[in-house]
């Protein structure tokens, strides 16, 4: 049982703008940053979810900052991590009393990782529903914080953020790039590749960022067995060998369309628990599936998926990089940026043609894009422009883009203008 003494300790250390030698460590800032500041003044609960190591903590830290710099007080912001032994094993009323003792006027209210406390929900919503407090930011590793019964009894109260690893312009602000003017981007092209391979290959983790590749290569490959054994295995009954298994099997095969019933028989895993094991995966973050676009619900939901990676290191630290999984890494790259801004993203596919992205609203089709790597042979520029130009006359739609390693052009076949982009250069014009 931890005492109150202790517990005071520990919340303590979890403040240090306290005192006045606070300095902040990544000053790199996360574009999730400029729509959460959206809602600076809106008393709603903000909740940061995402991966583990995304930097959920560090993005709060950022957000104490910029409260201070605006000229509050550093005592109205109140820090606590639910990781924290000594605060974890304390209890609801215990952890409020000590607060506001040791700070009388918190106003702001950041909790971290609330996942690791059990109802922690109806503690936050007693704070909340009695405005002891004028904003309440909470963080944690699981999708679990957007289920059904968090849902409602938050109901009308939280507004939810979604940070991911580094996408490729924050990773370049990471290393000092400056200009993102277009020209100048088109003008170092050579130079902006070199970053593009490293982040393809290695992700954009952020403590990844600078370590050597063998340890980049170590860090990836412990996030996800951290992952598996503490969001995964610590909250539902799973046979580590199994998920393990299939973790690398479904990592080996991304931006692959897959079947129930060919993993279960592949891997010998009985198909609704291969179902579960796959939801436990999406809710760790680790893995998303995208749907084949239909207007009829039940062909979306019956037909085969496809499936993402959060972050190609991570990836690539579960399975054997080749020359040939550069197409699928810029694929994964091209998914995970549209997911951040856009939530209507399926893929197309017919007898004769197939497209990796359309962006919709509603039942409207707002955007084609292919990905692929290298369309220098001329046969694969024809049939990837040759997809593009069918799907959409299926669609009405006038053009579409196909993203590759390097090329650049636009050209206009059959009355549909085909944007040629190279895949760098997109990400840093598409990034919000």
């Amino acid at each position: 049982m931890i005492n109150l003494d202790q517990l005071s300790q520990a919340i303590r250390s979890w403040n240090p703008w306290w005192a006045n030698d606070w300095i902040l460590g990544s000053k790199i800032k996360r574009e999730i940053f400029d729509q959460i500041q959206d809602y600076f003044q809106i008393t709603h609960i903000k909740d940061i979810i995402g991966i583990r190591r995304s930097g959920k903590t560090t993005l709060m830290y950022q957000i104490i900052h910029y409260l201070i710099s605006t000229g509050i007080s550093p005592q109205s912001i109140l820090f606590i991590n639910f990781d924290d032994i000594s605060i974890n094993t304390s209890d609801f009323v215990d952890i409020l009393n000590t607060i506001f003792q040791l700070s009388p006027d918190v106003q702001y209210l950041f909790l971290d990782e609330v996942q690791e406390k059990s109802n922690w929900e109806r503690w936050v919503r007693k704070i909340y529903d009695q405005k002891l407090v004028k904003q309440i930011y909470v963080s944690g590793s699981s999708a679990s914080l957007l289920s059904e019964d968090i849902g409602r009894v938050l109901s009308g109260r939280h507004i939810t953020f979604q940070l991911k690893p580094f996408n490729f312009y924050e990773y370049l602000h990471s290393q000092n790039w400056k200009n993102f003017n277009l020209n100048y981007l088109l003008n170092n092209q050579s130079k902006l590749n070199h970053y593009f391979f490293k982040f393809m290959k290695n992700g954009g983790f952020p403590e990844i960022i600078d370590k050597k590749e063998y340890m980049q290569q170590q860090i990836n490959s412990g996030l996800v067995n951290d992952i598996i054994s503490r969001d995964i295995s610590s909250r539902f009954r799973v046979d580590m060998n199994k998920i393990k298994m299939l973790t690398k099997y479904l990592m080996t095969n991304f931006t692959r369309e897959f079947s129930y019933r060919k993993i279960s028989n592949d891997l010998g895993i009985h198909i609704s628990t291969l179902e579960k094991y796959i939801g436990y995966l999406e809710q760790s973050f680790l893995i998303s599936r995208l749907d084949l676009f239909s207007y009829k619900m039940r062909t979306q939901f019956r037909r085969n998926k496809k499936i993402y990676v959060i972050d190609n290191g991570l990836r690539n630290s579960m399975s054997f990089k080749t020359t040939a999984d550069f197409g699928k890494m810029a694929e994964n790259i091209v998914y995970n940026q549209l997911s951040t801004f856009n939530r209507d993203i399926f893929y197309w596919k017919d007898k004769n043609h197939e497209v990796d992205f359309l962006i919709s609203k509603g039942s409207d089709i707002k955007e084609l894009i292919q990905v692929s790597w290298d369309i220098s042979n001329p046969k694969t520029k024809k049939r990837e422009i040759q997809g593009i130009i069918a799907v959409a006359k299926i669609f009405n739609k006038k053009e579409g883009t196909i993203l590759t390693k390097d090329a650049i052009s636009q050209e206009t076949v059959e009355n549909i203008k085909i944007n040629i982009q190279p895949l760098p250069i997109w990400l840093l014009r598409n990034n919000h």
